[in-house]
């Protein structure tokens, strides 16, 4: 499976399969990480299970500094809580450089409209974070789509990137030379 492995310029995404339960259960016992996967309590292993296994629902991966391969944090895919969508977590503050989440996110990208069948992907964000990281969302392909009806807009803001935007951006026929 392509989802593997996704290698950028500057980070690789490694993908946790399975075979690793116990450490995605540990993983998603964190507030923020399961609140951000669409739950208001700790994922159980049986449900993680059931997400993964039931069409690739949910997808972690380990996000890695390719150069000294510290560990960075995780990038998740979610396609069970509404329109399929991806986050980035962090483990430390030190971590969130523009460059960095640019790079994971192209990468997130590329896999998700290459293996899926899929017409849009979308990133949310809260409000109080808009004017940092809008830009490199933008630089992504990412657009504001502020008529999605499952989100609070005052409290979220909702980026969509659909197929065709992504085609113009990373298709063969692609005038852009570099995303970033």
């Amino acid at each position: 499976m392509a989802f593997e492995r996704l290698e950028g310029e500057i980070v690789h995404l490694d993908l946790i399969d399975t075979s690793r339960i116990d450490e995605l259960v540990k993983i998603f016992k964190d507030k923020t990480m399961y609140e951000e996967a669409g739950y208001s309590k700790p994922l159980s292993k049986d449900r993680i299970l059931e997400a993964i296994d039931d069409d690739g629902q949910l997808l972690v991966w380990e996000v890695f500094l390719t150069e000294s391969g510290t560990h960075l944090g995780y990038a998740v895919y979610v396609a069970y809580d509404g329109p399929p969508y991806v986050f980035l977590r962090f483990l430390s503050e030190e971590f969130e450089d523009e460059d960095i989440a640019r790079d994971a996110l192209v990468e997130l990208v590329k896999g998700f409209f290459e293996n899926t069948e899929e017409s849009e992907l979308y990133f949310f964000l809260d409000r109080a974070l808009c004017e940092e990281y809008e830009g490199p969302l933008m630089d992504c392909g990412f657009d504001v789509d502020d008529s999605l009806p499952t989100i609070d807009h005052e409290e979220e803001a909702a980026f969509v990137l659909l197929r065709t935007t992504y085609e113009a951006y990373y298709g063969e026929e692609s005038e852009v030379e570099e995303v970033y």
